[in-house]
């Protein structure tokens, strides 16, 4: 996966979060099984919420300071050098710990391809 690819995985993220998600345990709002008939509205895709829960699920794997690095800069507000502030670092750091999150996040999808999707499955 490339990091381009990841980076876009990660804003798609965001814009989920972002855009009412409406608990912070990681669950979709709503599961696969369920969006099998045809709505108007905002409403995401499965696809894209799906991709979005795993993507959450990588971040919540991370340790503290990247998890706390990829939230401020993905779902924060502001321009990169207030996020940097916000993360009491340089923009180098910052760019440096999202970049350590991206391969990290990567090699989780990589060892968890498919088993997010089961693994909700078998909670619901």
């Amino acid at each position: 996966m490339k990091n381009s690819e990841i980076d876009n995985r990660m804003n798609r993220w965001a814009i989920w979060c972002l855009s009412g998600r409406t608990s912070n345990i990681g669950f979709p709002r709503e599961a696969s099984y369920c969006r099998l008939e045809a709505r108007g509205g905002r409403g995401l895709s499965a696809e894209f919420n799906d991709g979005a829960w795993e993507i959450d699920q990588a971040v919540r794997s991370l340790d503290d300071l990247l998890q706390t690095t990829v939230k401020i800069f993905y779902l924060g507000k502001g321009t990169t050098v207030q996020k940097a502030v916000d993360c009491g670092c340089s923009k180098v750091t910052m760019y440096n710990r999202i970049g350590s999150a991206h391969e990290k996040i990567q090699s989780w999808l990589e060892e968890n391809r498919g088993q997010a999707g089961r693994k909700l499955n078998q909670t619901l």
